[in-house]
């Protein structure tokens, strides 16, 4: 879950936190969007599902994540809101 979540974070996150800049250079990246491409095609090139669906989860599944994800209350850079992780859901599904 935390690596098919990565490339969205990343981007999120971007928005408050230099060091997401930072890690996508690690990769040989020189922008959040291509740091999330290279995280992607690594998963895709070591068969790791990159979708929701790849996993067998179906649209009726996203409300059940969302409560699940925003009863968790994690400490992060940038908070997140409902509408923020139905984004991440849809890009992700």
């Amino acid at each position: 879950a935390v690596a098919m979540t990565l490339p969205w974070f990343l981007e999120f996150y971007s928005k408050k936190q230099n060091k997401c800049l930072e890690i996508c250079e690690m990769l040989g990246a020189k922008t959040i969007s291509q740091g999330r491409e290279k995280i992607i095609e690594f998963m895709k090139s070591v068969g790791a599902p990159t979708t929701l669906r790849e996993l067998g989860c179906k649209q009726d599944d996203i409300e059940a994540l969302l409560k699940d994800s925003l009863d968790q209350k994690p400490q992060n850079p940038r908070k997140h809101t409902r509408e923020d992780l139905e984004r991440m859901f849809a890009e992700i599904f």
